[in-house]
């Protein structure tokens, strides 16, 4: 197993009693209730539109493998490696389930 998913550098309780986990690589995880009590995950202010459209087109492109989208973000919004994981995690668990 990647020794940089083993380590937990942060845990935070959320209101609605969701843990998340801040990752060293920094990623979040999202517990498994966000599936179990199907709950919708809240899109983070500096997710924009614009940033869910890029990441369809470019999955629809085939271009790239989703899973390695992060550098394609960086490089087209100059977002920062962290930000753009969380963009594409944001983009990941709603994938399907957004109305445009």
């Amino acid at each position: 197993m990647d020794k940089r998913f083993n380590s937990i550098s942060s845990l935070a309780i959320l209101p609605v009693g969701l843990a998340v986990a801040s990752t060293q690589a920094g990623g979040l995880i999202y517990n498994s209730l966000l599936k179990k009590e199907g709950i919708k995950m809240a899109r983070p202010d500096y997710v924009k539109e614009e940033h869910l459209i890029y990441l369809d087109e470019l999955r629809e492109s085939g271009v790239a493998n989703m899973f390695g989208a992060r550098p394609y973000l960086i490089e087209e919004f100059g977002s920062e490696s962290k930000v753009a994981g969380n963009i594409l995690m944001y983009w990941m668990k709603t994938f399907g389930k957004r109305v445009r």
